[in-house]
């Protein structure tokens, strides 16, 4: 197979990809399908102007004409290893699948506070997704406690709750994201970007098998996790 055979392969496996997470059928411009991708795929987003040069390059190496593609120009070495390249990250993302799922501990509401304490000291996390019958309650987190603590000695009441009462405290500024266990690495770092750029703190992107909060979790990805998910970037 010869290089302008590669780079055209390469081209119209990327274009198909781009056309099913774009969710179109119809036909529309090359151009159009990776901005539109664009705004929801980070590593389309990261290589959008190389696309779009490769796009002007598959019009160079085939001349259309009578309805039929006529190959004039053949493609150097490194331009069809780079577009091979960019097709297997755009078409074969990393799963999250591989990297995140573990056993993921919970508390319930009604579980003491100094019991959930010692459950986060022994398993040394700052973070418990808290279940109950019907699904997500909430995150408990050592920044909710000591903001329930504060509360307490401020109103005089004793050091002495339920995981509840953590989940109550006027400040709730805590945002859990689910995601399925099929998604991708490129899907997870969008939903932690997009959500910066709203201004929205992201606590942890909790994994259960089809992303639904009345799942229990497979998973979980916090902000310590981050430079994990970036260094797997595609």
């Amino acid at each position: 197979m010869d290089n302008a055979q590669r780079f055209l392969n390469a081209f119209v496996r990327i274009e198909k990809q781009l056309k099913q997470l774009a969710g179109v059928t119809k036909y529309t411009r090359f151009y159009q399908l990776v901005n539109q991708v664009a705004k929801t795929n980070s590593t389309v987003r990261k290589n959008e102007l190389e696309l779009q040069e490769y796009a002007d390059l598959r019009n160079a190496i085939v001349h259309q004409r009578s309805g039929e593609g006529r190959v004039i120009a053949i493609p150097v070495d490194e331009v069809v290893d780079n577009i091979e390249e960019l097709a297997r990250r755009i078409c074969e993302p990393p799963k999250i699948s591989d990297h995140f799922l573990k056993p993921v501990m919970i508390c319930d509401p009604q579980m003491e506070i100094m019991e959930a304490c010692r459950m986060m000291e022994r398993l040394k996390t700052s973070k418990l997704p808290v279940y109950a019958q019907g699904g997500y309650h909430g995150l408990l987190t050592t920044e909710r406690i000591v903001r329930w603590m504060m509360e307490c000695q401020e109103n005089r009441r004793p050091l002495k709750g339920r995981v509840s009462d953590c989940l109550n405290t006027r400040d709730r500024k805590e945002r859990v994201l689910f995601v399925e266990r099929s998604a991708d690495v490129a899907r997870v770092q969008e939903m932690f970007e997009s959500s910066l750029h709203r201004g929205i703190s992201v606590s942890a992107i909790l994994i259960t098998e089809n992303g639904s909060p009345h799942q229990k979790p497979i998973g979980i990805i916090t902000v310590a996790d981050l430079p994990m998910l970036y260094e797997l970037e595609p």
